[in-house]
């Protein structure tokens, strides 16, 4: 075994305590097949995400940003985007958290 599987745990399983700390659902794992556009929208609670495998692109406010494998990113409830899956598509974890309407603060 190459011990991808072992780093892909350690991730999640950091992640995880992260979002806890923070005040975030337990972490979601989503798989999501390459190139997929995501049409705009939004949610109605804030996402705190880590990029497991692969690529994913989102496009908020006009900007354009990419993350790779070990990035971390975030959406405040509401922020309208759109995710775009990169070419060998994305493996992310995500939690959530409600009520913070104000929440601006990017990671």
């Amino acid at each position: 075994m190459d011990g991808s599987i072992t780093s892909i745990d350690k991730m999640v399983s950091d992640f995880n305590a992260m979002l806890n700390t923070k005040g975030y659902t337990n972490g979601v794992v989503r798989e999501v097949t390459p190139n997929v556009l995501v049409h705009s929208h939004s949610h109605a609670f804030d996402v705190l995400a880590k990029v497991l495998q692969g690529e994913i692109t989102l496009v908020a406010q006009g900007e354009s940003s990419t993350y790779e494998i070990g990035d971390i990113f975030d959406m405040p409830q509401m922020c309208l985007h759109e995710e775009v899956s990169g070419p060998e598509g994305v493996t992310y974890i995500y939690g959530t958290r409600v009520g913070q309407v104000n929440s601006a603060s990017r990671v």
